[in-house]
C-alpha cells in the first residue's frame, strides 16, 4: 500500500492487501494480460554501436516508415476507428498518417466549461480537423456524478486511482461508445519513448543519487509527506530495484524513459485497456512498438533532444504533416480533471466526514491516521497543493470499502 501512495501503482504481481493475490470486483481479462506482456515483456531497447542524428533524412524516413507500419499492423480497413485528438503532436500525427492512408476514422476532442483555457484543446484540434477534412465530434464532459464515477472506475480497474485524470478518459469513452465505434486509437507511449515530460530531462540535472532519482522520479514528494504527516518510512520496492538493474547498459536518459515505460506507463495502460474493455472498445497505441523504441533509443542525445521542445525529433517529423502552431506549441495536453475544485467541494467533505465516523480503513491497514490526513486536507483548503496524495488516500479508502463489502456479500 505504501508503494501505491508514493508511486500510484504497484509493480510486479504484488497487490494492495497482504496475502491477497487478486482483488476481483469485476473480472480480469486474460487477453489484456497477454497484450500488456506483448507491450512490455520485450521492450528493453537494443543499442547500436552508431548513434542516429535526427537531421539525417534516412533516420527521419525510417521512423516515419515504422509509424506507418505500426498503424497498418494495428488497424483494419474494414472498421471505422475513433481517434482521441488533442491539441498535441502525438494524436495529431497519428490522425494525419491514418487519414493519408485512407482509413475510415472519426476524431474526438473533449472539453468542459472550465474557465482554465489552458485545458481547452479545441482551437488547436480544429487546425487538424480543417487540414484533413475530418469527421469530428467535440465531446462536452459532464462531471456531475464524480463520486459514482470514481467508485465505478475503481471497480473496473480493480485498483485505487493514481490521479483523477482517468475520470476524463472514462467519460470520453462512455461518449464514444454511443457512436457505433468499436476501436479507438491514442498517442499513449510517445512521451515515454521520446522524452515528453519535464521530469525526463530534469532528472539528468538533479543532484543526489541518480539511481534513487530515477526510481522515485517526482514521487519523492510523497515519500517526504508520508514521513512528515504520518511518521511512515518508505523503502523502494525490490521489484523496482530489479527493473533498474536490468537497464544498466543504457545511457542515462534511456534509463529514465525505460523505467517510466516499465512502471508508470504499464500501470496507466492497464487501466486504460480495462476501461476500454468495459465499454466494449478495443484500444490501440501505435507508438508502442519495439522497432520504434529501438529507433528512438539510438538517437544521439546531444543532437536530437532539446530541453525547451520536448520530443524534438518527433516534432521534426511532424512538421511535414501538422500546422506549425501544433508542432512548436509548448503547452502539454493530456486528460485533465479539476481535482482541486472537487477536493474543496461540500460533497467531498461530507464523504470524508463519513469515512472518519464509521472507521477509517487506511488507518487500520496502512497507519494513515486521521490526524495526519486532516492536516493535509486543511492545508490543501488553504492553498497548499496536496492533490496527489489526497487522491491516492481517498480512492484507496473507497477501494478498501469496496473490497470488504464485496467479501461480505460472498459469505
Amino acid at each position: 500500500m505504501k508503494e501505491f501512495i508514493v508511486h500510484g501503482e504497484v509493480t510486479g504481481s504484488r497487490t494492495f492487501i497482504k496475502e491477497i493475490s487478486k482483488f476481483n470486483v469485476g473480472f480480469i481479462n486474460i487477453l489484456l494480460d497477454l497484450k500488456l506482456k506483448n507491450y512490455f515483456g520485450k521492450l528493453y531497447p537494443k543499442l547500436n554501436k552508431k548513434k542516429l542524428n535526427y537531421k539525417d533524412k534516412k533516420t527521419q524516413n525510417k521512423l516515419l516508415y515504422l509509424l506507418n507500419s505500426s498503424i497498418t499492423d494495428n488497424l483494419n480497413f474494414r472498421y471505422k476507428f475513433g481517434y482521441l485528438l488533442s491539441g498535441g503532436i502525438d494524436s495529431g500525427l497519428l490522425t494525419a498518417l491514418s487519414k493519408n492512408k485512407g482509413y475510415n476514422l472519426k476524431s474526438f476532442t473533449s472539453y468542459t466549461n472550465s474557465l482554465n483555457i489552458s485545458y481547452d484543446e479545441r482551437q488547436l484540434s480544429k487546425l487538424v480537423i480543417k487540414k484533413y477534412n475530418l469527421d469530428h465530434k467535440f465531446i462536452k464532459l459532464n462531471y456531475s456524478n464524480n463520486i459514482e464515477n470514481i467508485k465505478k472506475v475503481i471497480e473496473i480497474i480493480e485498483s485505487p486511482l493514481k490521479d483523477l485524470n482517468i475520470l476524463t478518459f472514462f467519460e470520453i469513452l462512455k461518449n464514444i461508445k454511443k457512436e457505433n465505434i468499436r476501436h479507438i486509437v491514442t498517442g499513449e507511449g510517445s512521451d515515454e519513448i521520446f522524452g515528453g515530460y519535464d521530469r525526463h530531462h530534469s532528472m539528468l540535472k538533479k543532484k543526489g543519487s541518480f539511481k534513487q532519482n530515477v526510481m522515485l522520479a517526482n514521487n519523492i514528494i510523497n515519500v517526504n509527506k508520508l514521513k512528515k504527516y504520518f511518521g511512515i518510512n518508505y523503502k523502494i520496492a525490490e521489484s523496482r530495484t530489479q527493473i533498474f538493474k536490468e537497464l544498466k547498459n543504457l545511457p542515462k536518459l534511456q534509463k529514465i524513459l525505460c523505467m517510466d515505460r516499465m512502471t508508470y506507463l504499464r500501470g496507466l495502460l492497464n487501466n486504460f485497456h480495462k476501461i476500454a474493455d468495459h465499454n466494449k472498445l478495443t484500444l490501440s497505441t501505435p507508438f508502442l512498438q519495439k522497432k520504434i523504441i529501438n529507433q528512438a533509443v539510438n538517437l544521439d542525445y546531444k543532437s536530437s533532444f532539446n530541453f525547451n521542445y520536448k520530443k524534438f525529433f518527433l516534432r521534426k517529423i511532424a512538421e511535414k504533416f501538422l500546422p506549425k502552431e501544433i508542432v512548436w506549441n509548448l503547452d502539454k495536453y493530456q486528460f485533465n480533471f479539476n481535482a482541486d475544485s472537487f477536493f474543496k467541494s461540500l460533497i467531498f467533505k461530507k464523504i470524508i466526514k463519513n469515512f472518519f465516523k464509521k472507521g477509517f480503513l487506511c488507518e487500520k491497514f496502512l497507519k494513515i491516521h486521521k490526524k495526519g490526513f486532516r492536516k493535509i486536507l486543511y492545508e490543501h483548503n488553504n492553498n497548499v497543493n496536496h492533490e496527489n496524495i489526497i487522491t491516492r488516500i481517498f480512492t484507496l479508502e473507497i477501494y478498501l470499502n469496496q473490497y470488504f463489502n464485496y467479501n461480505k456479500s460472498k459469505k
